[in-house]
């Protein structure tokens, strides 16, 4: 099996809760996205939705473009000068096949052909595209001005809370979910959109970079394999020692601006933008318990150590850093205030308010629970939805075994209880594929067990 072919073969496995999310768009008459603009924007004019449109479209907020990753790929092999040409006949000597899986998961990977020593896939998850993209826009919401000016680094106060509240919102929906979905339609300018574009870019290529750099620095020989808890497609990938992943690091960072920077405003973006991918890794790791493949060194220690190549690489080209760490930190600012006098995270996770609202009334919501349940597992980091929907269903099996009344007695809070566990039922029954429902079985079994245990 060549590389490409390996590729296609874990791409294929996430069909199992891609059909959910074409099911979920499928049902009603109005889509997700129109469904979010009438909810948070009413008024919104035609041309402003075919703005939202596009930019959601384009970022993967709404359906992630597919061959996104392709493009950096692409982009990365025409933009390496004639002096790196032994860059790209080392790049000759392997397989490569590059892409993007459509998990919510934040990372990268380096994904060895099995039995093919010189194969390898190289994969962005889809979740790197949304969240960079969504926590981008929102800081730079938060903020005056745009980034060719310095009045970019004076933070708003009118308007500036609104996008920093759906982002912390979006924090918590991936940190209890995975949730890479999101669709933030506050209010702001194209220019807003082109720079976060920019920075998020920046961001993937760094990621791209990363990634590449193992099978440049010959990481992958010898290297330690493991399966992922929260990949379904079982494959195995490349575990690196801290020092390997400081190196691929600095080669990332140096490869990033070898072919993407060409100015000094290109300087800037990508030092906005690699910072902010290890700002938003700091918050998983801290608040998630982990680190991606829990092998990476802190991001906040990888962080220190790009800005310090960052800093020799602009003396080198004879260029100040000085306004890009001044908005590095208008940016670290703007997300320290989304979590400001907020509980810390995580908090109550989407599907939890979801099982709250869908369970009010008799009979409760089936249609809107439905709906919700397809976008969450469609677009979560898999083994997170799982988990949140079996301790769901066992929580929900030991309150019915506790029921003692009979139906015609029950109060209002025992009767949302049965239709918490009505809305549960139906949903596993007539909607999740066996593939899905094992892991959700996994789950159940864990928590009932762990209950009786106790």
């Amino acid at each position: 099996m060549n590389a490409q072919e390996y590729l296609a073969q874990l791409q294929s496995c996430y069909k199992r809760y891609d059909s959910l999310l074409q099911e979920a768009q499928r049902f009603g008459e109005k889509s997700f996205f129109d469904s979010a603009l009438d909810e948070f924007m009413p008024n919104a004019s035609p041309a402003l939705r075919a703005l939202f449109a596009a930019e959601f479209t384009s970022n993967g907020a709404v359906m992630p473009k597919k061959g996104w990753v392709q493009t950096v790929h692409t982009d990365f092999l025409n933009c390496l000068s004639e002096r790196y040409q032994p860059v790209l006949d080392r790049l000759g000597e392997f397989d490569i096949a590059v892409g993007e899986l459509p998990s919510a998961s934040f990372n990268g990977s380096a994904i060895p052909v099995l039995g093919e020593p010189r194969s390898w896939v190289v994969a962005l998850n889809t979740g790197v595209q949304m969240l960079m993209y969504a926590v981008a826009r929102a800081l730079v919401s938060s903020s005056s001005g745009d980034l060719s000016h310095e009045q970019f680094g004076e933070i708003s106060a009118d308007g500036a809370q609104k996008p920093l509240n759906f982002l912390y919102d979006i924090l918590n929906a991936y940190i209890t979910l995975g949730t890479g979905y999101s669709f933030t339609p506050y209010e702001t300018s194209p220019d807003t959109i082109y720079y976060s574009t920019l920075i998020a870019t920046m961001a993937e290529r760094f990621i791209y970079a990363h990634e590449i750099s193992h099978i440049l620095l010959d990481h992958t020989v010898d290297t330690r394999l493991q399966a992922l808890p929260e990949d379904w497609s079982d494959a195995k990938h490349a575990v690196h020692e801290s020092a390997q992943e400081n190196d691929a690091d600095l080669v990332a960072w140096s490869l990033l601006v070898a072919t993407w920077v060409k100015s000094h405003d290109d300087l800037k973006t990508a030092y906005l933008g690699v910072s902010l991918f290890f700002r938003i890794a700091d918050i998983l790791e801290h608040t998630d318990k982990l680190t991606p493949i829990n092998t990476h060194p802190p991001a906040s220690d990888r962080h220190a150590f790009i800005a310090a190549a960052a800093k020799l690489t602009a003396d080198q080209l004879g260029l100040s850093l000085d306004e890009a760490i001044k908005l590095d930190n208008v940016l670290s600012t703007a997300l320290d205030r989304s979590m400001r006098h907020k509980p810390a995270l995580p908090t109550k996770s989407p599907f939890d308010e979801l099982l709250e609202l869908s369970e009010k009334g008799n009979p409760p919501d089936y249609a809107s629970f439905k709906y919700g349940c397809s976008l969450m597992f469609s677009w979560s980091a898999p083994y997170k939805m799982c988990r949140a929907f079996g301790y769901a269903i066992a929580k929900s099996e030991k309150e019915m075994e506790s029921l003692k009344l009979p139906p015609q007695e029950w109060d209002d809070n025992t009767l949302r209880k049965f239709n918490r566990h009505k809305l549960l039922l139906y949903f596993r029954s007539q909607c999740l594929p066996s593939d899905i429902d094992r892991y959700v079985e996994r789950y159940r079994t864990e928590y009932a067990k762990g209950c009786n245990d106790e």
